[in-house]
């Protein structure tokens, strides 16, 4: 969801996580079920020692216990008897053969796993020592990919946020970047007179993008998707980079220009290609449009909301923005991402803005645009989820018309408003607690991501102590926390019932809860 540029984010790399004792683990590449997706870097493997560590032995075994049994309140039940952290500890080390697997998953490696309920807690890595399960761990075994968004400043190791946050991101193997290469950002510092001159020397500016030189003259902004960047690669992550169109996106400079629709065009094929010309060949995937048909449908008599759709036409603007990708970055997937599809009401939206979304994607595909996948986010809150069977349905419509499904944010709130909008909720329409309705709905977005021949699951946040939440509810900052609390690890950075759904589904996937 996109608040004041306040977005969200996804994608990934594969680690070799595990290996049973007798079993020699040859890295492969992902193979996911729909050929569009290209591999994901491996990480190097590490020589095994020659004896498997006992389970009793792993030092960080009674945070694992600690952490999922607090989660359902201090108490599990496991084989029909209720136990708490200390009881469920003793178990695992007086009965631990009940509690390991050795599994093969769907990408061919072999994992030992520490399974509770159907839910692993650890795996033998390929040191033959055991650690802490990973949501990517679980994702790769099934061949997908599992994202989510990140804050440059938050992994400054200066940042106070810097240990815990980085910590729970290494949960997932691909990192989507939000509004750090947005114009708003790279080219913050250009004044007028600098898209005067660009546009006055295009057919010269473009033949130097044309032949991969990035002009040199010009006062931009790279520091803090240089910082994601550089972090992605040390923790053998993937990157997906928003956005390349954005309704709100743009500076005073452009807006105050006098620019004609022609010139416009031609900034936005500048922007394009100077971001993808200076990270080509690092980035996953790259948006091209995001919740533009939306924008579109409200570009009216709303200020600066809907600039670009209202100063060059929609799909020109796409059309000519995904080309221009895939000439510069060819083997990175393109997405056009779309907020509130998957809601059956949203306000006074839907169905109208659904409807006229696929009527979009179809233009799209019959003007052959070079656009590979689409992303519906997955914005909830636990008053007007939709049924699972509906999410499928228009999913499989977005397959139909021959567009991959990229792994999308998911977040779920829990508040007794609607963020932004402040809409009272219907209370009739939930039968649980909060905190039970959130861990369902994320359970069943886990479903639907890995029933479909789908990229992945995707997070809208991390940590609620650091979600965008805390901007739009708050008061613009991590330290007053949004009482949305509608990420997968609370504010202390534990983890909540909905992570351990998510793992119960990525592990059924992958091995066919067997």
């Amino acid at each position: 969801m996109k608040i004041k540029n306040i977005v969200t984010v996804l994608l990934v790399a594969i680690i070799l996580v595990s290996c049973a004792p007798a079993a020699k683990v040859v890295p492969t590449e992902i193979s996911i079920p729909t050929s569009t997706f290209p591999p994901i870097p491996l990480t190097s493997t590490i020589t095994p020692t020659p004896t498997p560590e006992n389970i009793a032995d792993a030092k960080d075994l009674p945070i694992w216990v600690s952490n999922f049994v607090q989660a359902f309140e201090g108490k599990v039940s496991v084989n029909n008897v209720q136990m708490d952290e200390v009881q469920l500890l003793d178990e695992i080390k007086n009965s631990p053969d009940s509690f390991i697997q050795s599994k093969i998953g769907k990408n061919q490696v072999v994992y030992k796993l520490l399974v509770i309920n159907n839910i692993p807690l650890a795996v033998m890595g390929s040191d033959n020592k055991w650690r802490a399960i990973l949501l990517r761990d679980m994702a790769e075994a099934n061949n997908q990919v599992i994202s989510s968004p990140v804050w440059d400043e938050l992994i400054d190791p200066n940042d106070p946020h810097y240990s815990k946050y980085t910590e729970l991101l290494k949960q997932v193997n691909l990192l989507t970047i939000t509004a750090d290469l947005n114009i708003t950002v790279v080219f913050n510092d250009f004044s007028t007179q600098d898209w005067k001159e660009i546009l006055s020397a295009w057919d010269e500016i473009k033949s130097q993008l044309d032949n991969g030189v990035i002009p040199d003259k010009y006062p931009y902004n790279w520091t803090p998707a240089e910082r994601i960047y550089e972090f992605a690669a040390e923790n053998n992550m993937a990157v997906r980079a928003q956005h390349l169109l954005d309704g709100n996106d743009f500076t005073e400079a452009i807006r105050n220009g006098g620019f004609t629709k022609d010139e416009l065009m031609k900034i936005l094929e500048f922007e394009t290609s100077v971001k993808v010309l200076k990270f080509k060949g690092q980035t996953y995937s790259w948006n091209v449009a995001d919740e533009m048909v939306l924008t579109e449908i409200n570009k009216a008599g709303n200020g600066d909301y809907g600039f670009w759709n209202r100063e060059v036409n929609l799909d020109e603007a796409v059309l000519l923005i995904a080309k221009t990708v895939k000439e510069h970055d060819p083997k990175a997937l393109t997405v056009i991402t779309e907020n509130f599809v998957l809601e059956k009401s949203f306000r006074e939206a839907e169905p109208d803005h659904r409807e006229q979304f696929f009527v979009f994607l179809k233009r799209m595909k019959e003007a052959n645009a070079s656009i590979d996948c689409v992303e519906l986010e997955n914005n909830w809150w636990i008053y007007t989820m939709s049924e699972k069977e509906f999410m499928l349905e228009v999913h499989q419509k977005i397959l139909d018309i021959d567009f991959c499904i990229a792994a999308p944010e998911t977040t779920v709130f829990v508040s007794d408003y609607y963020p932004v909008w402040w809409i009272q909720p219907d209370k009739a329409q939930i039968t649980d607690t909060p905190i039970v309705e959130q861990t369902k709905a994320y359970r069943t977005v886990a479903e639907v991501y890995t029933e479909l021949p789908t990229m992945g699951m995707g997070l809208g946040e991390i940590w609620d102590k650091t979600s965008w939440l805390n901007f739009v509810t708050g008061n613009g900052n991590f330290e007053e926390v949004s009482d949305t609390y509608a990420s997968i690890f609370d504010v202390e950075g534990k983890p909540k019932p909905a992570y351990y759904a998510i793992l119960e589904v990525l592990y059924g996937a992958a091995f066919d809860s067997k």
